[in-house]
């Protein structure tokens, strides 16, 4: 009797632990987690598609980049409609245009071989205004200078440069000065635009910018500050040039 009223104890005590937890558990809100794991879904995905849009933009730009860095060092480059290719002499890089003058059958009338010091596609900035290129062949070409003793390193380059191109495209050239007082110290002759109004005339002076301009129908001033004598000079021959290998045919 007294097991059997002991078993009873605790099957009753056991229904009142059952019956307070039922009672705890209604007290709890019931949550809803569905709208939380769907939100840390969506966000999983943006993220992911942020990161492959960010990997596909940095591929971009580096393709881009690689191609503006190999454009930049490619050895061989055409420019002006002029076949360049990089080459050194000792240490000196050069921008050399090689290629031959040809008839419309393809026989080759003249090899040309022309050096620049500048990279032509970074004379961007130098403003030409030539509205009519008159080069006159059938009489003296003069280049004209009174800044021989300037104090820039390159005149000398520049000017031997310039020599040499003019008489490679077939100009018979001469140096002068434009101060009487100058050519009668130095026994240049003396030469400008208006005494030698028939000819070919290439004023080259010191001034406040970077710039080639025609002055009249076959007379031009190169104009240069802070001693970018070379740069200039290379720029009216890259212009030249170009413009005669517009009409001219071409073989590399």
């Amino acid at each position: 009797m007294a097991i059997k009223k002991k078993k009873e104890t605790k099957e009753k005590k056991k229904v009142l632990i059952q019956q307070e937890k039922q009672e705890e558990e209604s007290l709890l809100p019931e949550i809803n987690l569905k709208p939380i794991l769907d939100k840390i879904k969506v966000k999983i995905v943006t993220n992911k598609s942020l990161i492959a849009l960010i990997i596909i933009i940095v591929v971009i730009l580096g393709l881009v980049v690689a191609g503006l860095i190999y454009r930049e060092n490619s050895a061989k480059f055409t420019y002006n409609y002029i076949p360049f290719e990089k080459n050194y002499f000792g240490s000196i890089l050069l921008y050399t245009a090689r290629f031959n003058f040809v008839d419309s059958t393809g026989n080759v009338l003249k090899n040309m071989e022309i050096d620049f010091r500048n990279d032509p596609r970074k004379l961007e900035n130098i403003n030409v205004d030539i509205a009519s290129l008159k080069l006159v062949t059938e009489t003296k070409t003069y280049v004209v200078d009174d800044n021989i003793q300037s104090g820039c390193e390159d005149a000398g380059i520049a000017f031997i440069n310039l020599a040499r191109f003019l008489s490679n495209i077939g100009l018979d050239v001469k140096g002068a000065v434009s101060n009487q007082t100058k050519a009668i110290e130095t026994n240049v002759t003396l030469a400008n635009c208006e005494i030698y109004p028939q000819n070919t005339v290439i004023m080259i002076k010191n001034g406040e910018e970077n710039s080639v301009r025609q002055t009249s129908k076959s007379c031009y001033e190169i104009t240069f500050k802070d001693c970018d004598i070379l740069k200039t000079t290379e720029k009216f021959e890259v212009f030249v040039l170009g413009k005669i290998l517009e009409q001219i045919p071409i073989s590399k």
